[in-house]
C-alpha cells in the first residue's frame, strides 16, 4: 500500500477528517488518485499556526485540549491511519477551508489530493517515513 508522511498535526488532521485536501507545490501526488493510502505521522511537529484561522470553534478547542496531552508524541514516526484519494486538482482560494491552509493566493501554485473516508488505526504502527509517496508491505499493516 502507498503511504505519505506528514508533519504533525497535519497527519492527525487528515485522520480526524478535519483536512480533506492535502496540498503540495508539485504534481507528484497525482499518481495516488483512486487509491487507499496510509498516513504516516513524521517525527517532526509543525509549530506554525497557519491553520488556526481555518479551524471551526469545535476543532480549535479540541486541538488546544489535545496539545495539553502527549498525543502527538504517541503518533510520531508511526502509520496512524488510511484515507481514500478521490481526486487531484489545482487549488483555489475556495479550497483553503478544506486544506486548512491558504490556497490560490500565493505563488507557486498549490496542487491538492482530495481525501475521503479517513480510518484511524487502532494501534499506530512504528514505521520510517519518506519525503515522497512510499510503499508499505502488506504484512506491516495486517
Amino acid at each position: 500500500m502507498k503511504a505519505i508522511s506528514l508533519y504533525e498535526p497535519w497527519a492527525s488532521f487528515i485522520i480526524w477528517g478535519w483536512k480533506t485536501i492535502e496540498t503540495r507545490t508539485h504534481k507528484r501526488f497525482k499518481s495516488l488518485v483512486a487509491q487507499q493510502i496510509l498516513i504516516h505521522a513524521a517525527k517532526t511537529f509543525d509549530y506554525s499556526d497557519v491553520f488556526l484561522k481555518h479551524l471551526n470553534e469545535y476543532q480549535l478547542s479540541t486541538y488546544k485540549m489535545i496539545l495539553k496531552t502527549d498525543y502527538f508524541k504517541s503518533t510520531a514516526g508511526k502509520l496512524i491511519g488510511t484515507v481514500y484519494v478521490m481526486g487531484f486538482k489545482t487549488l483555489f482560494e475556495s479550497d483553503s477551508k478544506s486544506a486548512l491552509i491558504d490556497c490560490g493566493i500565493s505563488k507557486p501554485v498549490r496542487y491538492g489530493i482530495i481525501l475521503q473516508t479517513p480510518i484511524n488505526l487502532i494501534q499506530p504502527i512504528p514505521y520510517r517515513g519518506y519525503q515522497f509517496p512510499f510503499d508499505v508491505p502488506d504484512e506491516i499493516i495486517i
